[in-house]
């Protein structure tokens, strides 16, 4: 990565209706690990986790 990144970051980037890469950020590294389940609604429960994780960390940045 060109860019430093301070902070741990995992997000899902869905590639199709079907699948899609975990992407992972940290210090001056990335690496995409392509997820291809046999149910879309897996992938859609991943999201919504990752999404959970990142409401409650944006949550306890305002409250610190």
């Amino acid at each position: 990565m060109a860019d430093k990144q301070e902070w741990f970051e995992i997000t899902l980037n869905p590639t199709d209706e079907n699948s899609g890469n975990l992407v992972i950020k940290w210090d001056m590294n990335q690496a995409e690990i392509p997820l291809k389940p046999s149910k879309l609604d897996t992938v859609i429960k991943i999201s919504d986790k990752l999404k959970e994780i990142q409401r409650i960390e944006s949550d306890s940045n305002k409250k610190g």
